[in-house]
């Protein structure tokens, strides 16, 4: 038996060690490989593979401040096809 569970972006937002970060979460099948060389210079690569199903690529960005009120940038999605 399976247990769902979601986080939305304002949980992600709300802890403190994410402030002022750059977050990304990943949406994966099972057995989805994760790999992350040594980062050269001033970039990191993520890659992600899976031949199970797709996987989905979420930017969180940063919160921003608008005429005094606190807003929240719609969340980017990147979504990949699955090999085969």
């Amino acid at each position: 038996m399976y247990t769902l569970a979601y986080v939305t972006y304002q949980d992600i937002r709300s802890i403190q060690t994410f402030q002022e970060q750059i977050v990304i979460a990943i949406k994966a099948p099972e057995e989805t490989k994760l790999e992350i060389p040594v980062p050269k210079d001033d970039h990191i690569e993520v890659h992600v593979k899976s031949t199970k199903g797709p996987i989905d690529v979420y930017l969180c960005e940063v919160e921003k401040e608008r005429s005094g009120a606190k807003t929240y940038e719609d969340m980017d999605t990147v979504t990949s096809e699955s090999e085969p």
